[in-house]
């Protein structure tokens, strides 16, 4: 894993060289930041971030989620956050990833794939939540991220891993939040 972690910042940094965000590929977004940022007051659509280097908090509500290159997280619905980056330097520059999620994908990884995720009421279930990042699921994002430095592919590939990204939070500890996205249209 600290491999594809290391090879995820290298891409990432290699793409936005400065400090700022970008959208290099329709629907992937990449922050940089070499010192510590915010509070930020956003909204945030439907989506899966992951931090290749450094750390984040985001406040929803009163409650405080810190993710960093062990975690992920998502968003499936647009509310109101505050966003910090917490954990930035020169040296060492915040480097995140953020792809959008949508509905549609996610109904259709549901139905074609018979991922069985737990059914009930979702009424608890938060708009936001952060997760251990698994091997599998950091795999997929290195490879999204390789596809976005390949124009021409990307077009053709890139929904194929986004699909596999969303099946991977499906099947794993989001898989509710990721039902109630579908289940709900966000």
């Amino acid at each position: 894993m600290e491999a594809d972690r290391e090879e995820l910042a290298e891409r990432i940094a290699r793409v936005l060289p400065h400090n700022g965000v970008s959208e290099p590929q329709p629907g992937v977004h990449l922050s940089r930041f070499s010192y510590e940022e915010g509070p930020n007051h956003t909204v945030l659509e439907p989506c899966f971030c992951v931090i290749a280097q450094g750390a984040k908090t985001l406040t929803l509500a009163g409650d405080v989620y810190r993710y960093d290159p062990a975690h992920y997280a998502v968003t499936t619905v647009g509310v109101p956050l505050v966003a910090k980056i917490v954990e930035a330097s020169e040296r060492q520059p915040y480097l995140g990833l953020r792809v959008t999620l949508d509905t549609s994908v996610v109904t259709s990884v549901i139905l074609e794939s018979g991922v069985k995720t737990a059914r009930g009421d979702n009424s608890n279930t938060r708009a936001l939540d952060v997760s251990t990042l698994d091997v599998d699921l950091l795999d997929a994002t290195v490879r999204l991220m390789r596809l976005v430095q390949r124009p021409d592919e990307f077009r053709a590939v890139s929904p194929l891993v986004v699909r596999e990204i969303v099946y991977r939070l499906l099947a794993g500890a989001q898989g509710n939040r990721m039902r109630q996205l579908a289940s709900a249209g966000g």
